[in-house]
């Protein structure tokens, strides 16, 4: 095995492996990382289209102009995931729709997040550097890749917005909610709780 082949075997987990990723934990560090990126228009939608749509890096990078251009806050975009082939409506928010407006009025073919050197759709590879680099440009520490933008919606939805776990899941397109549950590393933080409660 070459070492080309090594690096890519470790950068694709077993399957039913649990991805190690962290999720950007408040809304605070999010504004931070929208503020670093601002001049940047399409880091800065891929950023904030990312934590606000929950969908994995794969389909993530693969959207298309054609696909938004007419959307209004509040209408659905249908995806076929790429990791199980299913369907997935997705809804976009004001946030999204709005930090995509420029790349809509500039974009050079039907990709929105284009490589500047090929003008195919980014790689996730690519993308978790990216991710990576402005996490750690902004103080962040913690495992950061391609993933962390999905889990950061996950988790601000759940620990801040106290959205419900069953909505979550399926927002995620998780058969069970015991898989959101570990994704989101709920388990471990009540159990945490539990035992800072003097008796």
């Amino acid at each position: 095995m070459t070492a080309r082949e090594r690096t890519q075997k470790s950068n694709h987990p077993r399957k039913g492996a649990v991805l190690k990723s962290d999720p950007i934990r408040n809304l605070a560090a999010v504004q931070k990382i929208k503020d670093s990126l601002n001049g940047r228009p399409r880091d800065f939608a891929l950023f904030t289209v990312g934590v606000n749509s929950a969908l994995r890096g794969s389909d993530l990078v693969r959207l298309r102009k054609s696909e938004v251009e007419h959307l209004s806050p509040g209408d659905h975009i249908t995806i076929r995931i790429e990791k199980t082939n299913k369907l997935l409506q997705v809804t976009m928010n004001e946030t999204a729709l709005s930090a995509l407006k420029p790349l809509l009025e500039t974009a050079e073919n039907d990709y929105l997040f284009p490589s500047e050197k090929t003008k195919q759709p980014i790689t996730r590879a690519h993308l978790g550097k990216m991710v990576k680099q402005w996490c750690n440009n902004n103080g962040l520490n913690g495992r950061f890749c391609s993933h962390t933008l999905r889990k950061t919606w996950g988790n601000i939805q759940y620990f801040t917005f106290k959205t419900p776990l069953s909505v979550i899941s399926q927002a995620l397109g998780h058969a069970d909610e015991r898989v959101t549950r570990a994704y989101l590393g709920i388990q471990a933080e009540q159990v945490k709780d539990a035992f800072m409660r003097g008796i």
